[in-house]
């Protein structure tokens, strides 16, 4: 089993865009780590725009997902998958039976490794607050963690989480 990481992609309607992300999902799909023994792990920004956009929809269920073969397949909710005005965008990959979509920090268990999911969430003090509670009040260790948050070390208009504590 091995554990397959695929970072944002930002998938738009427009062009070169649209047919650049075609050509990688043709591209990914075809790869031999794309089976059933492999889990993957996307780690969010599947959408630009997490309105709706039946191209992108479309592309993205029947040209990707329909496609993989992965044994599961965990999605770290990014901050251009879901909004307050647009909402979930990646609702539709639900009707897979082997996607798990995470819009809170959760604790997973992949092959006997202890996981932490910390999906992007826009009051970053709500992150902070449950980051520092879960380090007071648990003494796990965990083996990955996997997030979708701002680069402390990228400071523009401070939206950044340190995680360093």
């Amino acid at each position: 089993m091995a554990i397959i990481i695929l970072g944002g992609l930002h998938f738009k309607s427009n062009e070169p865009f649209y047919s650049s992300t075609e050509e990688f999902f043709k591209w990914f799909t075809k790869q031999e780590f794309n089976n059933s023994d492999n889990i993957l792990i996307q780690l969010g920004d599947i959408l630009h725009n997490s309105v709706s956009n039946g191209k992108v929809n479309y592309s993205i269920i029947n040209l990707f997902f329909n496609e993989l073969k992965f044994k599961n397949i965990h999605i770290i909710l990014g901050n251009h998958d879901i909004s307050i005005r647009g909402g979930n965008g990646l609702l539709p990959l639900l009707a897979h039976k082997n996607i798990k979509l995470y819009n809170e920090i959760t604790h997973i268990n992949i092959d006997n490794n202890k996981c932490l999911i910390i999906p992007y969430h826009y009051r970053k003090d709500h992150t902070l607050q449950v980051l520092k509670e879960l380090k007071e009040n648990n003494d796990t260790v965990y083996d990955y963690i996997f997030a979708h948050v701002g680069d402390e070390t990228q400071t523009l208009f401070q939206n950044f989480i340190d995680l360093s504590f």
